[in-house]
């Protein structure tokens, strides 16, 4: 006969404590008041790694989880300090995805990686860097699918997919964000053409091209040595396509400003004059 039952109170750090992120409700119950059973502790330890890369990125604000569908899956709501709400999914192999609803459209950011390791070929090494790159990556897509050409550029060109990159710091520059614009021109699309045929089509007419918030061409120490990424290159051509300069600065500035504000909060170094 069992005379005492296993404590499964977790430990203050597991809920923030200390931090400027908390969760104070699991499964709709306080956590200042809870009575932690198998399945309450479960879902919060399901959580841990999303709860690290959004404490490492800098969210602030308390946390309401409960568990998702799928075995390991947790759901949860992010209140900000600032206002602002966002959804969080943590999927059963523990990527996080966020929910930025607005309004009546719900936009899903693709997976974001909860293991804060060193990401491969662009030298960040700072747990709170890797973090950041990522979320921002990630609402930065969502933010360029929102609306059709928020800034214009001369026709007949049109920025098709974009996000916000950080750079890693090098000898003669300081870490710093940089915009990844995709810029397409018209092409014809046969009408029974499959996805492997759009995709090559999109390709042939688009040229990617990375650049600074003030519009000047970034330095990716990552790509120097590919002759397939250069940005140079790539702008020419494009001014080549419209028959006149081509500034990709506005867009850059919008995307960073419009990120943040879905982000709720400002990110270090999304300005133009870096602040």
């Amino acid at each position: 006969m069992r005379l005492f039952r296993r404590d499964r109170t977790p430990p203050p750090e597991a809920l923030g404590a200390g931090t400027a992120l908390t969760v104070d409700v699991v499964e709709g119950q306080f956590t200042s008041v809870l009575v932690w059973t198998r399945e309450l502790r479960r879902v919060l330890d399901d959580a841990q790694p999303a709860l690290t890369v959004l404490h490492a990125a800098g969210f602030e604000g308390t946390v309401q989880l409960r568990a998702g569908d799928a075995p390991g899956a947790v759901l949860g709501d992010v209140r900000q300090r600032t206002g602002r709400t966002f959804g969080i999914e943590v999927e059963p192999g523990g990527d996080l995805v966020l929910d930025l609803g607005r309004g009546a459209q719900q936009r899903r950011t693709g997976p974001i990686m909860t293991e804060l390791v060193a990401l491969p070929g662009l030298g960040l090494q700072d747990p709170h860097s890797i973090a950041l790159a990522e979320v921002v990556f990630a609402v930065a897509e969502v933010v360029a699918e929102e609306a059709d050409d928020p800034v214009a550029l001369p026709a007949p060109l049109t920025v098709t997919r974009a996000n916000l990159q950080l750079l890693a710091e090098t000898d003669d520059l300081p870490e710093r964000w940089c915009a990844c614009l995709f810029v397409t021109r018209p092409h014809d699309v046969p009408p029974d053409a499959d996805e492997e045929l759009r995709s090559a089509l999109w390709v042939e007419h688009t040229e990617g091209v990375k650049v600074n918030l003030d519009g000047s061409v970034a330095d990716d120490p990552s790509e120097r040595d590919d002759p397939g990424a250069d940005s140079h290159a790539a702008l020419a051509t494009l001014e080549e396509w419209a028959g006149t300069d081509v500034d990709l600065g506005p867009y850059a500035r919008w995307l960073a400003e419009r990120t943040q504000e879905w982000l709720g909060m400002t990110v270090r170094g999304l300005s133009p004059t870096g602040r």
